[in-house]
């Protein structure tokens, strides 16, 4: 038994969603994907985060599972990620049957899976590596949950309710309680650096099910994570998941559109915290339509810490296509950076006109 998986390598994806064909090879250290709506970002991020949770919910059952069983699980799970009712369906359209593949590469890990169009599971094609002892996936979605976390669970594991499971994922994550003994030193670090950044000093469960948070300028009151702004209930969600261990050395990151809810002067924050997960041990894969958070990993990492990934429709439209860098400015078919140039030019021409009126 190997302690991890170590670090993500590659996803080789066939006939997957809206990829037909696609290779890519990550860095240890920060991945961000930009582009257009429909060009699959967030799909990446959930294909990934699902095979990684099928596993690492595999590997808390007591007995040893089959090959098929844990095809059964994986499936099961990409289906409850991607809320559709079979992982069939995330098999490309095409007329006729149409059969997926999946390769995910890590250190200590290679899997390769199967699917088509009207499976209800994926088959195991290959599994290679030592039994790891944990994986630890993590997903923050674009909506924070803090404030219905408790309704959240109830409605879920009571009645008839559909969600994508990333949701409740991390809501179990977030019931969990601190972890025993002095946090290491590099947690410690981590969740001083956001305390003192957000102003937060403490996120609280009480018995009743609900957080609260502690804010510095407010002394010892506490105040109800429905009424603290919707950032704010962002950056006590990482508090918690540090304070709690799931967000350490060996974790995986899959952060999806981090600037939503959160105002552009907290930009370089989250650039300087991705930057010392990624130096404590974490690898992150995020998904963003910013130009500030992609701009400010720029000046903060090394670049042999950080790929920037730009996908978009090739010329036929039938692909999705990518190109890579490891510097922002350097990345082909940058729709961030393009829309940036584009504004610049337009002030300045207006800027020109209105001169030029004045000088008349």
């Amino acid at each position: 038994m190997t302690k991890d998986i170590g670090k993500i390598k590659l996803l080789k994806l066939e006939n997957v969603a809206c990829f037909r064909n696609m290779k890519i090879e990550f860095s240890d250290g920060l991945n961000v994907f930009i582009g257009k709506d429909s060009t699959g970002k967030t799909i990446i991020l959930k294909l990934i985060y699902s095979i990684l949770m099928g596993l690492s919910e595999a590997l808390e059952k007591k007995n040893p599972i089959s090959k098929r069983r844990l095809g059964e699980e994986i499936g099961e799970k990409m289906a409850r990620v991607f809320q559709v009712g079979r992982v069939g369906r995330l098999s490309s359209r095409k007329q006729g049957n149409t059969r997926s593949k999946i390769l995910l590469k890590a250190d200590n890990l290679s899997i390769e899976i199967s699917f088509s169009t009207r499976s209800e599971a994926v088959k195991i094609e290959s599994i290679k590596g030592k039994k790891p002892r944990k994986i630890k996936p993590i997903f923050l979605p674009s909506k924070e949950i803090l404030s219905i976390f408790k309704g959240l669970r109830e409605v879920y594991e009571n009645r008839e309710f559909e969600i994508e499971e990333t949701y409740i994922d991390l809501a179990r994550k977030l019931a969990l309680p601190p972890r025993k003994g002095k946090p290491v030193e590099r947690e410690k670090a981590l969740f001083q650096f956001l305390s003192e950044k957000s102003g937060i000093k403490q996120v609280i469960k009480k018995d009743d099910d609900h957080f609260y948070l502690k804010f510095s300028e407010l002394g010892n009151s506490e105040l109800e994570a429905p009424l603290v702004a919707e950032g704010f209930r962002k950056f006590a969600t990482l508090l918690v998941l540090i304070r709690n261990g799931i967000l350490s050395n060996g974790s995986f990151l899959f952060w999806d559109e981090p600037e939503a809810n959160l105002n552009p002067s907290f930009s370089k924050e989250i650039a300087e915290f991705m930057k010392m997960l990624v130096e404590s041990g974490v690898q992150i894969f995020t998904a963003t339509h910013d130009y500030f958070i992609p701009k400010f990993c720029d000046f903060s990492f090394e670049e042999k810490s950080i790929k920037f990934f730009s996908l978009f429709k090739e010329e036929k439209g039938e692909n999705i296509g990518f190109s890579e860098a490891t510097k922002f400015t350097k990345l082909k078919n940058n729709v961030i950076l393009d829309e940036f140039i584009k504004l610049y030019l337009f002030e300045r021409k207006k800027a020109f006109i209105q001169q030029d009126l004045q000088e008349d």
